[in-house]
């Protein structure tokens, strides 16, 4: 299976395309709010007609468009080698079985699960050419969901009428406006529900449900051909809470890195004499387990549906592979998953109070959007000519790094800053120039 590094460097390619993009209309929105910069009302309305009627959007979209088709196009590449990844995998428990290891060209099902994956994943980037835009707020500050050729026009309205209004008002009327779209990004907008993300990070959300989706039906069709009766949860360090408390027993389930049996299926191959190393005698009906070399497996279809959050679901980024109860020893020993879980529970201390590391991973991660956002807003406020937004914009993104920095250093935890608060279009500001 590919490393979790892997896949970060991986998905970081893709996001960086969608970053551009976002960089390029924020320069583009800011560009068409500078050009306001001083003018009489009658100048601001012709100007505004110019620019309605300008190719500008056009061009955005037919950007967005050679993006997404870039990006799908690579996609297929991606997909074959998570279902090729699985089969290695898979081919200690094929010879278990006396049974040969199929090949990815010759199999059939396998190639139908990663074209079918591919063809919903790619018909949703096809989508998103159609679906985005900007959450801006209207005047009684009620949220609008606008694409971005409504935004635009949007924005040039705004100009015009901030402008009739007065100096004093088009400054902080246009400021506040620079906020929300940059505070907003560049969305993918479901104009049912309401519901709305950044566009990096659905394209990021995309790409890693898509290989956890192969990754988990593949290792399921595997199963089904050499006879699987078990199942393994892969391991990360600094699970969440919910996957990894300890305590079975008193229905708090762990499962990061643990094997768990299938038991109507094991039951099935022991009627059938399929499964001829474990009886019915092993099993313990009442508490749902069976017992395989001295140690109780736990029944995984019970235990995931008594989940909060069944596994590879809802953020979750666990996978799972089938197995054959007892033939190879988990990925990880027991010990070791102890010693992770008791790591991450112990955690650090930060301006007095404690955190898990999981906990921290999290408020690393809301600091570096943060940072992200204010570098947006730095960006388009050097766009539109505001200096007063840059200086504040850039502050903010000082102070924003200095804690992320100080709770790197309490924590010990991994600096990622360099790549989950980078921002392609960015460039650091001297505040000192700014003041002078």
């Amino acid at each position: 299976m590919m490393s979790e590094e892997k896949q970060e460097i991986l998905v970081r390619l893709f996001e960086k395309r969608f970053q551009d993009y976002n960089d390029h209309v924020l320069k583009e929105l800011g560009n068409v709010i500078k050009q306001f910069k001083g003018l009489s009302p009658s100048e601001a309305h012709k100007l505004a007609q110019q620019l309605k009627y300008s190719t500008n959007i056009k061009d955005l979209l037919n950007e967005l468009s050679k993006i997404t088709g870039l990006t799908i196009k690579d996609l297929k590449k991606i997909l074959e080698k998570t279902a090729k990844d699985n089969l290695k995998f898979a081919d200690t428990y094929y010879k278990a079985r006396n049974i040969e290891t199929p090949v990815y060209e010759e199999n059939k099902a396998l190639q139908r699960l990663v074209n079918s994956v591919y063809n919903i994943t790619g018909k949703e980037f096809k989508n998103i050419a159609k679906s985005t835009g900007f959450r801006l707020l209207d005047a009684k500050g009620n949220p609008m969901l606008l694409d971005i050729d409504k935004t635009y026009k949007e924005v040039i309205d705004r100009c015009v009428i901030a402008i009739s209004q007065g100096q004093e008002t088009y400054q902080q009327a246009i400021r506040d406006t620079v906020k929300q779209l940059s505070m907003s990004g560049v969305r993918r907008i479901d104009y049912k529900s309401g519901y709305s993300r950044r566009l990096d990070s659905t394209v990021r959300m995309n790409i890693l449900d898509s290989i956890r989706q192969i990754s988990n039906e593949s290792q399921r069709l595997f199963g089904e051909e050499f006879d699987y009766n078990a199942i393994e949860v892969s391991h990360h360090s600094n699970s969440a809470p919910d996957h990894s408390n300890n305590d079975i027993e008193n229905g708090k389930f762990d499962i990061d890195g643990h094997q768990f049996v299938k038991l109507d299926i094991l039951k099935e191959q022991i009627k059938n004499g399929i499964e001829k190393e474990i009886t019915l005698k092993d099993i313990d009906g009442v508490n749902h387990r069976v017992k395989c070399k001295g140690k109780w497996y736990y029944d995984f279809d019970y235990i995931n549906n008594n989940l909060n959050r069944p596994v590879s679901t809802m953020s979750c980024y666990h996978y799972i592979f089938s197995i054959v109860l007892g033939v190879s020893r988990p990925q990880f020993t027991d010990k070791q998953l102890e010693e992770d879980k008791k790591k991450n529970n112990d955690g650090f201390e930060f301006e007095g109070k404690h955190y898990t590391f999981y906990d921290g991973e999290q408020l690393l991660n809301r600091i570096a959007l943060e940072i992200r956002k204010n570098k947006d807003t730095q960006i388009m406020a050097k766009s539109s000519g505001d200096n007063d937004l840059i200086l504040s914009s850039q502050t903010k993104i000082t102070q924003l790094t200095t804690k992320y920095r100080q709770i790197v250093k309490a924590s010990g935890l991994p600096n990622k800053l360099a790549t989950k608060g980078w921002v392609p279009g960015y460039k650091r500001t001297s505040v000192k120039n700014l003041k002078k």
